[in-house]
């Protein structure tokens, strides 16, 4: 049987392991997109942490050969997100083809 504070637990979690993996395969998706439209090459990614209403979130920001390539979502030095509502805008409009204007 679980505790009380179990299930709020088990959802934190889970909303921060969905949020980690959906953004870090929108902003590689937008990396392309960028690439595709301004030219450029990849090279590689870099560990990033957020901190979000439901923990700490780790991912990879990708980048280009020429520094150019900015998430839109947060800024360069920027340790948390503006709000998890922003997330899920960014996530639902990026599946729509937002990212790809």
């Amino acid at each position: 049987m679980l505790s009380k504070d179990e299930p709020e637990v088990l959802l934190r979690e889970t909303v921060r392991e969905v949020v980690a993996e959906e953004l870090q395969a929108l902003l590689f998706l937008e990396r392309e997109a960028f690439i595709q439209e301004n030219g450029g090459r990849v090279n590689g990614s870099y560990p990033r942490r957020l901190d979000t209403p439901f923990g700490q979130v780790q991912f990879r920001v990708p980048r280009d050969l020429q520094g150019r390539f900015r998430p839109p979502l947060f800024a360069p030095h920027a340790r948390r997100a503006a709000d998890l509502v922003d997330l899920v805008l960014y996530a639902l409009g990026s599946q729509n083809g937002w990212w790809a204007r």
